[in-house]
Order: C-alpha cells, then structure tokens, then sequence
C-alpha cells in the first residue's frame, strides 16, 4: 500500500476538545496503513479463479469449455480442466494447460445421455490451485430418426422411402429394414452417408403388405425408427369394350394399355356357361391393345376378361369382365291351342312389313290319331287359327310350306289323295283366292316361291318345277331342276329356298339334296334363266358330319333378305348360319348354336316337319319346332 503524505494544517484547524478522540483514530489509521507487502503463495487474494462458461455442440457431440484469462499476481503455472460425473465424487483430469493465455478446451470424450460437472483450477508457481465454480452440463443425446414417408408406385413396382437426417455425433451408418407377413426381418441397405435420406426398394411384390424402418448407428447405439406399412398395387386395365358381331360371328374387344412394370403379356381370357376359362390369345405387344375371337357360337353368353401378365410368377392384373351375344333369344312365342289336336307340319312366312303368318297341319290326340283336314292359317297380331282348303286332308308326312307376298299367302302340302295341293290364300279378304292340285305320285313337295308378279311356283322332292300365275293358271311342270342335277341318285329334294325372279330374272337357287342312303348330301347353287336351269357350279357344303360348315341330315333351308345368308337346321338340332354370297365363296361356315332338346335355345325336332325358319329384314331368325312354339333370335 503506497504512503500518503500527512496534511498538519489541516489537523491545527480541527477543535482540540471536542476532536481529540477523532484525532486518535486517524492517527492509528494512518499508522496501520503503513503494512508490510503481501507476498504469501497461498493468499487466495493473489490467485484469483476464473469464471468458466461450457457449451454443447450436440452435431460434433463435444462440450466446448471456455473461462476468464487468469490476472493475479502469483506466477502462473497451468489450468488444470476437471470433470465429473454428476452425483459422483471421482474427478478426471480433462488437460493441463500451461499457456495463460489459452483460455479454452474442447472435450471430445463425452458420452451420450449424460449428465457432468466440469470446473477449471488455476494453479500458480507454488502449486496453490483455485476453483472455478463448478458447472452442471447435460451431454447430447442420440436419438433414432423418424421415417418421414413410405409410398408405394405401382407404375414403377417400387417402394420409395424418405427418413430424417440424423443430427447427432458420432454417426456410423443408416440400416434399411423390411419385413413381411410370416417373413424374417431383413436387412435391405446400408447407407453410409448421413445426408443420403432417400432409398427406393424396387423388390416388393404387388398387392403385399411391408412394415418398414430404418435403424441409425451412432455412438455405439443401434437406434430404430418407427415403422410404417406399406404396400401398392399395380395399376388396373380396363376393358373398354365388346362388340359382339353376328355378321362375322366375331367378339371386338379393346382394352387399356397396361401402366405398370415387368409387362409379360397380355392374355385374352374366354368362358362360356359350362366351360372353363381359356385363353384366345397371348399377345406380347404392350401397345397392342384390341383382339378380334372369331368363331363363335350364336345365342351363348361369352365372358371376356383380359390379363396384364407380369414377370413376377403368378402376377397378373385383370380387367373387369364383360360379356355379351350374338343371335340371342329375343322371344318364344307359344302357337295358339289346337283344342285337341296337335301340330304336325308347320310353315312360316314373313311379308314385306315383316308380319308373320303361321301355316300348320294338325292331328288328332286321340287314340285314333288322324289328320284333321285343310291348313290352319294364324294372321298377325292374332290368337286364333283360320282353317282353308278343308276340302283336302295333309298327308301325315307332308311339310308345309308358306310363302307370302302381294297381298297373299301361298301354301302347299301333300294330300293323302297322293296330289299336292298348291292354293293362294288372299291376306286383306282372308279367303282362298284360288287351289290347284298337282299329281305328283310319291314326290311330297320340297319349298314354295312368291314372285313379285304375284304369280308362285313349287318345287317338289323330285326336282320338279310348277309355275302358276297370278290367276292360278298352271304352266307345264319342268324337269329342267331334275335334269341339272348330278344323278337321280341324288334325289330326293328335300327343301328348296330361291332368290325373287327365280323363273324370270337368273337369280341364285339353293337347294338341298338328302340321299336315300343318307351316306352324303349336298347344298348346291344352280342359275336359273327363262329357258334352261344350268347344271350344278359349286358343293356348299364342307361334306357329312358334325364339324363347322359339315352337315349332318339337314331338314330345313332359309334365306336372309339379302340373299347373302344360308340358315341350315339339321335333325340334331343344330343351326347353323353359312355365307351365301357368291363373291364370298371361301367364307362359308359363320356359326352355330343349338341342339336337340325341349329348352330354350334348344330344338325339338319331332316330329321333323314341324319346323320351319324364317328371316325378317333385320336380321331376326324365327325357328318353329316341335314344341309348337316359335323362338326368335336377334342378330
């Protein structure tokens, strides 16, 4: 402490009395501040401690320490940095710092998770140390990541994942995991960059269930996130369309094209009633996307579904179904009541407004079972039968045939008289306008054609042709049908549809021979002129037998209107529909359906001359048959 001169001239102007015990304790002041120097080691006073700050940088997982310069007046010999653990006593010594200036540490061995009491000693020449305050600090803590997102793309057939970024120290790897419905754990990936957050799983199969997870390895931990499910489906193919064409017995299907990964193939997929599912087609085109299933069975139901094949065994992704028709059942209409008779032959005739008319012949249900006379005619929009030509009783084997046009039905059918009997029926006065009978011996008439003169001829099962006018005026028979066929052999005729002009214009005829022997049979075509019928120019038929375009005991014929249309009906009750254009030769078998049976779509061919078919000018094919009823197919 530095002497301070003592003022005496103030001191003589103090009052003596009422001062003097003052005076004794300034003099006694001012003798004490004349001390000795302080120069002990160990006086806390000239070794001051420091102050000590700690920080945690959690990323770098280390606690950064940082004090005041030590200032006293003892030589300076280090800063020794301490720690503990807290709520122990056992110190460590951190470091020994010599230099007085370096008021810092960095202490990079913490754990995670922990709690520690770090103070700085300074220590001077003579060894005496003085304490820091001590300070409590909490260590940085490890912590999994959270898994942000997992989302699956079924276009692409992967799984992308997307974590957070790990912030802690001491960073080792992210682990990517994956486990499925009664499968083990797996490890997918190992990521060793703490900034690679994305990772795309292109191996999950579609339409399965995934739990996920990522596990983070950092300061000796092993951490996992939370898990999230996860799976995708393929996207989906739609069927936009089946057209069902009776035309060409044909099913148009267009689809989609498929979005997704792996693409093997599309598979086009058919069942019908009673039949599994098979494939028509396998197409390997992604981009080609329609399919036409040709061949097809009329009045059946068909189910089409189309597959996107995938190379994954067993994946595959399916359009909706769709189904449809051609020639399906539009009707059955029941033939009115006969009282106690039943129908033995029937004929069909559509005028040129397509109104139907229905010929029949009938016999008795009684023990004695006779043919009951004349022919039954039912008109349109009407319940109840018309009988005409009673004079005349059928025969019990005789088809009818009918035929409409100019205002009149024409009918014939053999007379137990061993004639055939061919008669004009007026349709507005509904009375016969005229009848003649025809001495054909055992010939039983084989069809009937209205011309537009209104003048009709019939051709029997021997090939003869008769032609009446108008008026019912006969021409002589002609054997000129006879004489161009192949053999005699081939007779009988059994049934003959013609195109309008047969014995004026040289339009197509068909007909259709049933041998004897019933070893083969043919559908022909033949050219009519006004003078001579040309021999036989093309076999229709692909031969005997059950097969498309074969025929096996055919009974019955029709036309469509357009003349390009052949209907078949055979005595299995099979129809079938075969190409009659002449420029389309090559095409002839187009389709099917049917079979022998009382049942919808079904025909009950017996007796075998009560059927009969008609065509109407849209296409409509009306089959009667034994069960007296008369189904209608719609194209």
């Amino acid at each position: 402490m530095k002497r301070k001169a003592i003022d005496l001239g103030m001191l003589s102007r103090w009052p003596l009395a009422r001062h003097r015990t003052d005076l004794v304790a300034l003099l006694f002041f001012l003798v004490a501040c004349h001390d000795a120097p302080r120069d002990n080691p160990f006086d806390p006073v000239l070794t001051p401690a420091v102050e000590l700050q700690v920080a945690l940088d959690d990323t770098a997982g280390t606690a950064a320490l940082t004090w005041t310069q030590y200032e006293g007046q003892q030589p300076f010999r280090e800063y020794r940095v301490l720690r503990r653990i807290a709520d122990r006593i056992q110190e460590d010594t951190l470091d020994h710092i010599a230099a007085v200036d370096r008021a810092s540490f960095q202490d990079t061995t913490i754990a995670p998770d922990r709690e520690y009491v770090y103070r700085v000693e300074v220590v001077n020449q003579a060894g005496f140390a003085a304490k820091s305050q001590e300070v409590a600090f909490r260590s940085f803590q490890v912590r999994g990541v959270e898994l942000l997102e997992a989302r699956g793309d079924g276009r692409q057939g992967v799984i992308a994942l997307r974590w957070q970024r790990y912030r802690g120290a001491d960073f080792s790897r992210y682990e990517v995991w994956r486990r499925a419905s009664g499968e083990d754990p797996q490890r997918l990936q190992s990521v060793a960059e703490e900034t690679d957050t994305l990772w795309v799983d292109d191996t999950p199969l579609p339409a399965k269930e995934y739990s996920y997870w990522v596990k983070t390895l950092a300061a000796d931990k092993n951490l996992e996130s939370q898990r999230r499910e996860v799976s995708y489906e393929l996207p989906p193919i739609e069927l936009r369309a089946v057209v069902f064409s009776s035309e060409t017995a044909t099913a148009g299907l267009s689809w989609t094209r498929y979005q997704g990964p792996r693409f093997a193939g599309y598979e086009v997929g058919r069942r019908a009633e009673g039949i599994a599912e098979q494939v028509v087609a396998d197409i390997p085109d992604i981009e080609r996307t329609t399919y036409t299933d040709s061949l097809l069975d009329g009045n059946t139901e068909y189910i089409y579904r189309v597959l996107a094949r995938t190379s994954w065994e067993g994946i595959a992704v399916a359009s909706a179904a769709q189904s449809g028709r051609f020639y399906g059942l539009e009707e059955v209409r029941q033939l009115p009541g006969l009282t106690i008779n039943e129908v033995q032959a029937v004929g069909l005739a559509l005028d040129e407004q397509d109104q139907l008319y229905v010929a029949v012949s009938a016999i008795s249900t009684t023990t004695a079972r006779v043919m009951g006379p004349g022919i039954s005619i039912q008109y349109p929009a009407q319940r109840a039968y018309r009988g005409f030509f009673t004079a005349i009783t059928p025969d019990r084997l005789s088809p009818v045939y009918l035929a409409a046009g100019q205002g009149r039905l024409y009918v014939t059918a053999r007379t137990q008289a061993d004639s055939i009997l061919v008669g004009a029926v007026q349709v507005e006065g509904q009375k016969v306008s005229w009848t003649r009978q025809v001495d054909a011996g055992e010939a039983f008439p084989a069809g009937i054609h209205a011309e537009a003169d209104g003048a009709c001829w019939m051709v029997d099962t021997q090939g003869m042709i008769y032609r009446f006018s108008a008026e019912g005026v006969p021409e002589a028979p002609s054997d000129r049908l006879r004489l161009s066929l192949e053999s005699d052999t081939a007779l009988p005729l059994r049934h003959l549809v013609v195109g309008a002009g047969v014995a004026l214009g040289g339009l197509d005829q068909f007909f259709l021979l049933t041998p004897e022997r019933e070893r083969n049979h043919l559908i022909g075509r033949t050219r009519v002129s006004p003078t001579v019928i040309g021999g036989k120019s093309f076999v229709y038929d692909d031969g005997v037998g059950p097969g498309n375009g074969e025929t096996l005991n055919p009974l019955i014929l029709a036309y469509d209107r357009s003349r390009t249309r052949l209907m078949v009906l055979e005595a299995q009750g099979r129809l079938q529909v075969l190409n009659a254009a002449p420029e389309e030769v090559p095409r002839r078998y187009i389709t099917k359906w049917g079979r022998f049976g009382r049942g919808e779509g079904e025909f009950q061919i017996s007796p075998p001359t009560a059927v009969s078919i008609v065509v109407d000018s849209q296409g409509r094919i009306y089959v009667a048959d034994g069960e007296e009823r008369i189904q209608v197919f719609a194209p």
